[in-house]
């Protein structure tokens, strides 16, 4: 039960991404408490569903693994991911007040220090590491949270601005159930679950996903505050490394010196950084839906050309 645990904490945290909280929390205020319960019920289905047709459909593994088209695909999802988490710490950075030059500081050092982690002991180095950075993203969490309360710094919200919103929130949230397919590091956690069987780890990652997603609704009861910044940007650092590090072990095993390829992602960064956090988001999850809708497609067929010859 433990290691189901800890599979089911590391999915959520590799999962969760730094944009989560950015997004989630600017959903609530600018679009509502409604499109922010559709965002997070996608949200928190999105790798159970994966886990649903990782473990029915063997089909699916053989192409999403032995395509080579598919795998540099993930690859270039992956450095796509993880130039969004650095653009997440540099961006919360300089919200709470730091220079440009001191964030992207901080945001290359945080993703550096990360992606050479995952030279040693690699997967397991990645498992422990999540589960205490999730832990700690938790925590930040309740502690901003009573900061908030103590500061008596609440703010009202609203059930939605307009239904614009709400669909919004539903395609934004259908676009969630495509990523975890192409998404190398899901894979790499979903075949060593696969080896001890722990399937219901995926169900799990669900349910602590939601219980973080319920953690920013209340949150943003408060408005943040000066007083909140450094927790703030270490709890921004806490998530985006926590999938920056799997994302860069993905890549290091899946590629001879792949984890060279996620620094050099990481170094590359400041060119895109004047692209806002949402922006470079939607580019990537509206590629991701396309090549996941294609690779279904492509099954389909396969399905229906299987019958017509065994008639």
């Amino acid at each position: 039960m433990i290691r189901k645990l800890y599979y089911g904490i590391s999915s959520a945290a590799g999962w969760s991404w730094g944009v989560s909280f950015l997004v989630t929390y600017t959903l609530i205020h600018e679009k509502g408490v409604i499109p922010f319960a559709v965002w997070a019920f996608f949200n928190s289905l999105a790798i159970p569903i994966f886990g649903l047709f990782f473990k029915k459909l063997s089909r699916l593994k053989e192409i999403m693994i032995n395509v080579r088209w598919l795998v540099y695909f993930m690859a270039i999802v992956q450095c796509f991911s993880i130039i969004i988490n650095l653009q997440a710490m540099y961006q919360m950075g300089t919200i709470i007040g730091l220079s440009s030059r001191l964030s992207t500081l901080v945001a290359l050092l945080s993703g550096g220090i990360f992606i050479i982690s995952v030279l040693k002991n690699g997967y397991k180095t990645v498992l422990y590491s999540n589960v205490i950075q999730w832990l700690i993203s938790i925590g930040a969490i309740i502690t901003l949270i009573f900061i908030g309360y103590l500061a008596d710094s609440d703010v009202t919200l609203h059930a939605y601005n307009d239904f614009n919103s709400i669909y919004w929130s539903i395609y934004a949230g259908l676009l969630l159930l495509f990523s975890p397919f192409v998404d190398m590091q899901g894979w790499v956690r979903a075949i060593e679950i696969d080896k001890n069987r722990d399937f219901e780890a995926f169900g799990l990652s669900g349910i602590f996903f939601a219980v973080y997603m319920l953690l920013i609704l209340v949150l943003s009861q408060f408005e943040l505050s000066v007083h909140m910044g450094i927790t703030l940007l270490f709890l921004v650092i806490m998530i985006s490394t926590s999938t920056i590090q799997p994302n860069a072990h993905a890549l290091n095993i899946n590629f001879k010196y792949g984890w060279l390829g996620a620094l050099i992602a990481c170094l590359l960064w400041p060119l895109l950084s004047r692209f806002g956090i949402l922006a470079l988001w939607t580019y990537l999850a509206s590629f991701r839906a396309i090549v996941v809708a294609l690779v279904f497609i492509y099954m389909g067929y396969e399905k229906i050309r299987a019958l017509l010859i065994s008639k």
